[in-house]
Formats: structure tokens, C-alpha cells, sequence
């Protein structure tokens, strides 16, 4: 009995030891202990009291420290960090909480209503990633200028997308805008049109008002879609209309392999109805002051 005694005690002594030195460790973390104290009001007593909580909050915050980028919490599965909060009375409860940088991923990502490219793999994408400095340079230029309204135009991989959500990232990223539409022509007329088939007038129509009225509108691959009367008359129309009224206070960039006098073709379908295509290219027209050659980005 007496050597179980003098287990327990010694076990005991260890365990102190063991807080103290946790305790130590919190303590001599300067930013994290002032904020424990100052920003969350705890008080250290309870840091002591409850010390095995507050630890796990510690390594919470130093991993939060470690993450650099989005791409780490991917990479480490680190999403959410324990957190001790006091309620309104006064009593301490556990939660969790975003790591900053995946805190600052998903407030990017809110600000998108529709998005047509993989936002993991070019979340980070920037002008600097783009190659050459033409068009990229002119593109910035005008943006400072006040210009938003952009056709960009070139053949595959020449980095029109890229392009598009570098421009995007940079609005996102400044709180420059929110409720952003960046839409694959060819997948999402495609939807549209089926949607117009159904009969369901109502969400046709809606679904029409929340792409044309989006504060920043990205057209990917304009003209890739399969074209007709509906696609062409009841839907991109429509939507280039309400751009062009706005020009001046929303963002609008349109990609497209076809040069503007090629869309016009495009556009006339085979009965070569160049009035309806006309209307198509004199409303870009109306908006831009460039046609930008993305062919001039591309890899030599």
C-alpha cells in the first residue's frame, strides 16, 4: 500500500511539473498570452486552471502561424482551430475557428455567385503569373483608366482564362466587387437553353436578370457554344444589352477565340443573317476601346 502511495505522489508531482511547464511555455509567448488576457478576457487563473484547453488552443495558433497560403491547409488538412470563448455570462466554452488564410479563401469565394474554373488550383492566380507584358500591361493600364468592359480575343492556350482571372482575383481580393460571374459559355448556355425548353419561364428569366445584372461578368469562350436562334437571340443578346448599359460601373470581360469580325460570322449562323450578328458585335463594340490579341501572351 505504502509503494502505491508514493506512485500516486510521485505521479502527481510529474503531472504539476507537466502544467507548469505548459503554463511556461503560453506564458512566454508574448502575443498569444496578451491576447488570451487582453483581446478574450481571460484571466490567468484560468489560463492555470484550465491549461490542457489552452494548450490546444496554442498549437491552433502556432499552426496558424505556419500556414502561408491556401494550398498549405489543403495540403495539411488544416481548416478550423480550437477556440476558448467566454459566453454572456461569463463562462468559458470550446468552439472552433477558421485559419486565416482559409478564413480569407472562403470570404474570396463568397463574393462569387457562379464559378466556371477550378478556384483551388487559381485562387492565387495573379498578372504576375501571366507571360509577356502585352496585352496584360494595356489591360491594367485601362482598368486604372476606368475602363471595364474587355474582349479578349486569341487562339487556345493563349491565356484569355488565365487572363480573365487574374483580373478577377485582383477585383476579389481588393474588395473591389462582389456577386461575380465568371461562366463557361459553352456549359452554361447550354443549361440555359435546356431551361428554356422546360417551359419554366420564371427561372429562365431569372437566371437571365442574375448573369446580365452581376456586378463583375466573365463570358468564357464565347462563340464555343452550340449556336442558335435561343442561344443567340433569347440569351446572349439579352445579356450584352444590359452589360452595355452598365458599362460604366460594372465589370465585363468577354474571351473568345474569334476576333470581333469573325464572331459576326459565327453569329450569322447558316442563314448569314448578319443583322441580328451585327447587333451581336456593335454592342462590344459600343463598350470597348480595344480589342485585345491574347496571342500576343502566348509562349514562343
Amino acid at each position: 500500500m505504502e509503494k502505491i502511495d508514493k506512485f500516486e505522489s510521485k505521479l502527481d508531482i510529474d503531472i504539476s511539473s507537466y502544467r507548469d511547464k505548459l503554463y511556461e511555455e503560453i506564458r512566454s509567448d508574448k502575443e498569444f498570452y496578451d491576447s488570451l488576457i487582453n483581446d478574450d478576457n481571460f484571466l490567468d487563473e484560468e489560463i492555470k486552471t484550465h491549461i490542457a484547453k489552452f494548450y490546444k488552443e496554442y498549437l491552433g495558433y502556432l499552426t496558424n502561424k505556419k500556414l502561408k497560403k491556401y494550398e498549405d491547409c489543403l495540403k495539411n488538412n488544416e481548416f478550423y482551430r480550437y477556440k476558448l470563448i467566454k459566453n454572456e455570462k461569463n463562462i468559458i466554452e470550446e468552439t472552433y475557428k477558421e485559419y486565416d488564410v482559409y478564413h480569407k479563401f472562403m470570404e474570396y469565394k463568397k463574393k462569387f455567385s457562379l464559378i466556371d474554373f477550378n478556384i483551388n488550383e487559381f485562387y492565387n492566380l495573379s498578372f504576375k503569373d501571366i507571360p509577356r507584358e502585352e496585352p496584360k500591361k494595356s489591360i491594367v493600364n485601362e482598368i486604372n483608366k476606368g475602363q471595364k468592359f474587355f474582349f479578349i480575343y486569341g487562339g487556345h492556350q493563349t491565356y484569355k482564362s488565365y487572363l480573365s482571372i487574374a483580373i478577377v482575383n485582383a477585383l476579389a481580393k481588393r474588395n473591389y466587387s462582389s456577386n461575380i460571374v465568371f461562366l463557361s459559355c459553352p456549359k452554361r448556355f447550354k443549361e440555359l437553353s435546356d431551361l428554356f425548353f422546360s417551359k419554366d419561364k420564371a427561372s429562365f428569366d431569372e437566371a437571365i436578370s442574375k448573369i446580365s445584372n452581376a456586378n463583375t461578368l466573365v463570358l468564357d469562350s464565347l462563340g464555343e457554344e452550340y449556336i442558335n436562334d435561343i442561344t443567340r437571340d433569347l440569351i446572349l443578346i439579352p445579356i450584352l444589352k444590359e452589360r452595355s448599359k452598365s458599362k460604366n460601373n460594372k465589370f465585363t470581360i468577354i474571351n473568345s477565340i474569334y476576333s470581333l469580325e469573325d464572331l459576326r460570322n459565327v453569329y450569322a449562323i447558316k442563314s448569314k443573317n448578319y443583322y441580328i450578328s451585327n447587333e451581336i458585335t456593335n454592342l462590344i463594340k459600343s463598350s470597348i476601346t480595344l480589342e485585345y490579341n491574347s496571342g500576343k501572351l502566348a509562349l514562343k
